[in-house]
């Protein structure tokens, strides 16, 4: 009986350690060996940011070919993205906090940020775990199995082994989104708000989020003291006048994404698959652009409300308003990339905890919208699905978002109605 046991689990264990043997395999690669190479390419806008910051030059200020010159210098002939010059799509508090990495070679710079990232990542998913592993159902044998297929899907999921390869920051989003949650679910609401103020000081795309802290006291009390150390940091450490220059940067950004980046390639968000759906050609770019206002419009209403039902839920068992509300916000933002798919993880562990007693159907769908999130494809190299009927196939990331966001909400009117 005990063998017998012993199989079983060992069995059950087998997709957490194939995983974990496949995130092992994406360290060696990426961290180690290819950083000297292609890895740590997004990055390195980073560090030209972070070290143009450090001397003291306002990067919001030049132009493309002083940018290019600086740059050029800083990272000893390195690639960086292309648009660099003409884009400003983080916040200056983030380059404020990668200033000491900007003292080493850029090869060395970017390794180091691959072993935080690796590191940041992890605690997120052990917090993340945390914060649902009290719900789950009394039964050691479904516990284990749980926590095996939670850590096979965040051991083999390729837009963290994407994010980890060019370097982004995504994985300190999630990191700050976790850690969010899982002082939502224990019932410390100053913490929550003030990590989800952090996102802000990562991406000003994550403004839309706020609103669903907003709606209690004491997590508006968290965003607001973040907001306003950043603030004051800007102002201190960089001066009024870059913040100008960098707030007139933002508004030019946003002209260049819709007019060069909104239907690009790389953008798999759901406005960008309209877009292609309806085969909209660039003169009709701008009714695009107040899609998205229509869009953002209706992300802060509906993050308004969801934080309104969470102000008003009483503590304990699983919290799906936060995940459902990253599926709202995720729909919602005009440039959505494979790497931000990192914090999709986020509503589909959380979801998992219901695939025990889950309809069949819904339980079909969960695990075929995993699928699509978890596994490296592209039609990028194929014209025929960059517009109409096909782009469908292109826009399986964001639809399987979508579907997530379905079967969150399914399980919150099931709650209410239980």
């Amino acid at each position: 009986m005990i063998k017998r046991i012993d199989g079983v689990t060992l069995l059950t264990l087998f997709p957490a350690l194939f995983g974990l043997a496949t995130l092992l395999y994406v360290i060696l690669r990426y961290v180690v060996v290819d950083v000297g190479e292609a890895g740590g390419h997004d990055f390195r806008y980073y560090y030209i940011l972070a070290s143009m910051l450090r001397d003291g030059i306002d990067y919001a200020a030049l132009s493309s070919s002083e940018f290019i010159a600086l740059a050029d210098g800083y990272l000893q002939g390195a690639s960086y993205p292309q648009d660099s010059p003409d884009v400003v799509y983080h916040t200056p508090t983030l380059l404020i906090a990668l200033i000491p990495l900007s003292y080493l070679s850029p090869h060395i710079a970017g390794a180091v940020w691959g072993v935080i990232s690796l590191v940041l990542y992890l605690l997120a998913i052990w917090y993340l775990l945390r914060a649902v592993w009290d719900t789950l159902p009394q039964n050691e044998m479904k516990q284990i199995l749980f926590g095996s297929c939670a850590l096979f899907l965040a051991a083999i999921y390729y837009p963290f082994h994407l994010g980890l390869h060019l370097g982004q920051v995504d994985i300190l989003i999630f990191f700050f989104l976790c850690l969010s949650y899982y002082h939502l679910i224990h019932g410390n609401i100053l913490l929550s708000g003030v990590f989800a103020g952090l996102l802000c000081c990562v991406k000003p795309a994550a403004v839309l989020l706020l609103p669903f802290y907003l709606m209690h006291r004491r997590s508006l009390l968290g965003v607001v003291i973040i907001g306003v150390l950043s603030l004051a940091s800007v102002l201190f450490f960089l001066g009024a006048d870059f913040f100008e220059n960098y707030l007139a940067r933002v508004f030019l950004t946003t002209d260049y994404f819709f007019q060069r980046k909104l239907l690009g390639i790389g953008n798999i968000s759901l406005l960008a698959f309209i877009g292609r759906f309806l085969d909209v050609s660039s003169d009709y770019y701008s009714a695009l652009k107040w899609l998205s206002h229509l869009f953002a419009l209706a992300c802060l209403v509906a993050m308004a409300y969801l934080g309104r039902l969470n102000a008003t839920r009483l503590r304990g068992g699983v919290d799906f308003l936060l995940p459902l509300a990253v599926c709202v916000w995720m729909l919602a933002v005009p440039q959505m990339e494979v790497t931000y798919m990192i914090l999709a993880l986020i509503p589909m562990l959380v979801l998992m905890t219901k695939a025990f007693d889950m309809p069949t159907r819904s339980l079909f769908v969960m695990c075929l919208a995993m699928l699509l999130l978890s596994l490296t494809y592209s039609f990028d190299r194929f014209e025929l699905f960059q517009s109409g009927i096909f782009s469908l196939f292109k826009a399986t990331h964001i639809l399987a978002v979508l579907a997530v966001g379905f079967l969150l909400w399914a399980e919150i009117r099931r709650e209410k109605n239980g």
